[in-house]
């Protein structure tokens, strides 16, 4: 759960609406969306600035954060098949989803303090079984067209996007906080591989993900260990 990211959906709906459809509008331009994705992704944005109502409207009908979670976690799973067949649109697009259910979980637990420590635990590995969904549809598409060299580079990310989590939660048993970042958190590698990958180009953001996780990963290190008494 993210709440500096959540601080997005609290955003006045006319700028974050703005900023939305003008994504959305350069690349059906550039980067030749097909109507549905376009259409699909002006849905979520309509989600994302109607979010403080629907969580109150989940909140009321007894939904919870974990079920939003789990739904996130579908999503994920679902993109596996689009991704190793190299339907990237469709796959993102679910990719896209899961980040934005991951992001509406945080947002109702907080606001109306519900599930508490099960909740985020509860988060925390669902986000890595996501990321193995995520890379593992990528490294099998690679590895079906004989591409080795992504192949290597999707395993590169997949690892440095564990490693993020792992010397965070390694060092959280041992300190109060370690939030440093570079980059590298989930959130920001959803949204890199997102819009890469609706691009048509995911490998970019591999490179992204390889590079700025692999870089949060050894800031994180080199803090807790600062911190850390001999």
């Amino acid at each position: 759960m993210y709440s500096k990211y959540e601080k997005i959906l609290t955003l006045p709906r006319f700028v974050l609406g703005l900023a939305g459809a003008a994504v959305i509008a350069l690349m059906w331009r550039f980067a030749g969306l097909a109507w549905p994705t376009a259409a699909a992704l002006a849905v979520m944005l309509l989600t994302a600035l109607a979010a403080s109502r629907l969580v109150s409207f989940l909140h009321d009908n007894n939904v919870s954060p974990n079920a939003v979670t789990i739904a996130g976690l579908i999503a994920s799973l679902a993109a596996i098949c689009p991704l190793a067949q190299g339907r990237f649109e469709a796959a993102f697009v679910l990719v896209c989803a899961s980040g934005l259910l991951d992001t509406l979980d945080g947002y109702l637990a907080r606001r109306f303090s519900a599930d508490g420590r099960r909740g985020g635990f509860l988060d925390s590995v669902t986000d890595r079984v996501s990321d193995a969904a995520i890379f593992g549809g990528l490294i099998v598409h690679y590895a079906a067209r004989g591409r080795i060299l992504w192949v290597c580079i999707g395993l590169a990310a997949m690892a440095g996007a564990y490693m993020v989590s792992y010397v965070r939660a390694k060092a959280e048993c041992h300190l109060d906080k370690l939030e440093t970042g570079l980059g590298g958190e989930r959130p920001d590698r959803i949204i890199a591989l997102v819009v890469t990958g609706l691009a048509g180009r995911p490998e970019i953001g591999l490179v992204y993900v390889v590079v700025f996780s692999w870089l949060t990963t050894v800031r994180r290190f080199a803090a807790a260990w600062t911190r850390l008494d001999g």
